[in-house]
């Protein structure tokens, strides 16, 4: 009877960790998912375009009931279509044009030397070099995007809002480089761009010592060889554990491939662009399904 009890307590034990355990991954997903509603909210309230009174109640409002229409509808889905499905319709309507306003460009640029093929989020940049050699570069914008504060505009004189940031979002993909020469294994660097915790991690510049004007827009963090096609098997060298020697040699042999700052700066531009027209084309799929 003792042994049956121990018995019923440890497997209860066991049911609530497990419980614990689900509760703290979904918690892990939500917060993975803040930074990009969060950047874009933050880009939204700094807006100087005109929004009207209407949205915004929308977004603030709690949806208490389910309003039913008054006639049946026609499109077969049994009078599913309710009144929170009107306000995010007009709700997205009214992104989807502010977001459009805002494109600096429509036309997504080009990086010269560089053919461009995508697929969803994904891009891959393709460079034919000399003695059959294959650069690619490939990156997926998805939460990529951070809120970049402009800090040298300044607000007008005669405005009143002197708290709003000033900024535009803009997107920093993490972008692998593959080297690959005929009939040889393949190089892939994998990158990511600097930030300014990257800088505050160095050590301060000693007094009477110049900043290097050619800081590196972007970091290496690990290389590795594969044939065919890499996996979790595939050995790789973190930038943690590399000699630095062997680091500035990578970056070496980047630059000798076009992947420099300049490149990185021109692709940034493109992730931006590319990634703002995926995020309008979004809403436009959105609304359509939800007036469906």
């Amino acid at each position: 009877m003792a042994f049956s009890n121990v018995s019923s307590r440890t497997s209860r034990i066991i049911s609530r960790a497990a419980q614990f355990t689900r509760s703290i991954e979904a918690t892990s997903s939500c917060v993975n998912q803040i930074n990009r509603s969060l950047a874009r909210s933050v880009w939204h309230l700094s807006s100087n375009k005109d929004r009207t009174g209407s949205s915004l109640d929308v977004v603030g409002s709690v949806q208490k009931s389910v309003t039913w229409p008054g006639k049946p509808c026609t499109c077969g889905c049994a009078g599913l279509h309710t009144e929170a499905d009107k306000q995010l319709s007009n709700f997205l309507a009214e992104e989807i044009q502010i977001e459009k306003e805002s494109q600096k460009n429509p036309k997504i640029p080009t990086i010269a030397g560089f053919s461009v093929t995508t697929d969803g989020a994904e891009v891959t940049l393709t460079k034919e070099g000399s003695s059959d050699e294959r650069v690619q570069v490939i990156f997926n914008v998805n939460h990529s995007v951070e809120f970049e504060e402009n800090v040298e505009a300044e607000p007008p004189a005669d405005s009143k809002d002197t708290d709003t940031p000033d900024g535009q979002m803009r997107s920093y993909p993490d972008f692998r480089v593959e080297l690959t020469k005929s009939g040889k294994s393949t190089i892939a660097v994998q990158c990511s761009y600097t930030t300014d915790d990257d800088f505050n991690a160095e050590e301060e510049v000693e007094e009477g010592e110049a900043d290097d004007p050619q800081d590196d827009l972007f970091l290496i963090d690990e290389v590795y060889m594969f044939k065919d096609q890499a996996n979790e098997k595939t050995y790789r060298v973190g930038s943690e554990v590399m000699q630095g020697e062997m680091y500035d040699h990578l970056l070496a042999l980047l630059e000798s491939r076009g992947v420099d700052n300049d490149f990185a700066d021109k692709l940034s531009d493109f992730a931006s662009s590319f990634e703002h027209s995926s995020f309008i084309k979004f809403l436009e799929s959105l609304k359509d399904t939800i007036k469906e």
